[in-house]
């Protein structure tokens, strides 16, 4: 925080000029807030395979975060009623700001938490609701030993929603694919699976599903500095509400923060 014109700082407490008197209070040289909010770390919730059991948020597989070193947080769910939540607005394209009741403000990453609340919905749909057919088949072109990997990988691939079949030497074709996945996306999206299929031949069917499932809701989330409509956004907000066990996303960073009244009165002084 800037002094005021009349003070200058020194070891961060305001000093008078002249015969002015000294102020009581401190002005902090840090970023305000760093230090109040409810958060939500990678410590608590390594990158990427963050699950939600029995009360209590899981992983399952290893970090390949090298920030997940942060220190424990203080874990807390959205406590207000949906009906109490009020959208005040969207910062940077980003992060919702909303109100929650006459005791809260709460700041949420729409890409963190649709991001997130997809990657729960791709585990959960097992059935046929869980594709959409394409109105025309896809023809991919892939490497050799990508393409024998993607053959070998048929029936994983249509666990994740992607039915596909041998269309000749080195070509697939895709037929389904994911909801929520952009059609423009679709080869890219299968090519860069594919790859991974590639590099971690050894690992387990579950542990490739689930980042499967990472990689398409990843691509199927709204982006950070996109555009979305304010009923979008209250959509958005309103379903991560009733999901209270929901605070991370895949990667094991916080989906929101939690700023109460009295933390806010705080830090301006109104205590």
């Amino acid at each position: 925080l800037s002094p005021l014109p009349s003070q200058v700082e020194k070891e961060g407490v305001a000093e008078p000029i002249g015969n002015q008197e000294p102020r009581s209070a401190q002005i902090s040289l840090e970023m305000p807030f760093v230090d109040s909010p409810t958060y939500f770390s990678d410590a608590a919730a390594p990158a990427y395979n963050v699950r939600y059991k029995k009360g209590v948020e899981t992983t399952l597989g290893a970090s390949e975060d090298p920030k997940a070193n942060l220190s424990d947080p203080i874990v807390q769910p959205l406590s207000a009623s949906s009906d109490s939540l009020s959208l005040i607005g969207e910062a940077f394209h980003t992060y919702l700001i909303l109100q929650a009741g006459e005791s809260d403000l709460i700041f949420i990453d729409k890409h963190a938490a649709h991001e997130r609340l997809l990657y729960e919905k791709f585990h959960e749909e097992t059935d046929s609701n869980y594709r959409q057919i394409l109105l025309e088949p896809v023809p991919i072109t892939l490497e050799k030993n990508e393409y024998a990997v993607a053959v070998q990988s048929v029936d994983l691939l249509a666990q994740a929603g992607f039915e596909i079949e041998d269309f000749g030497p080195g070509t697939i074709l895709v037929r389904t694919s994911p909801p929520y996945l952009d059609g423009y996306d679709l080869s890219s999206a299968i090519i860069e699976i594919i790859s991974y299929l590639c590099e971690h031949k050894k690992d387990l069917s579950t542990q490739l599903l689930d980042w499967i499932y990472h990689n398409i809701a990843c691509r199927a989330a709204m982006k950070a500095g996109d555009k979305t409509s304010r009923e979008e956004l209250m959509a958005l907000a309103k379903e991560l509400h009733d999901h209270p066990e929901i605070r991370y996303c895949p990667h094991g960073r916080p989906i929101y923060l939690a700023f109460s009244k009295k933390e806010l009165e705080k830090q301006f002084g109104r205590e």
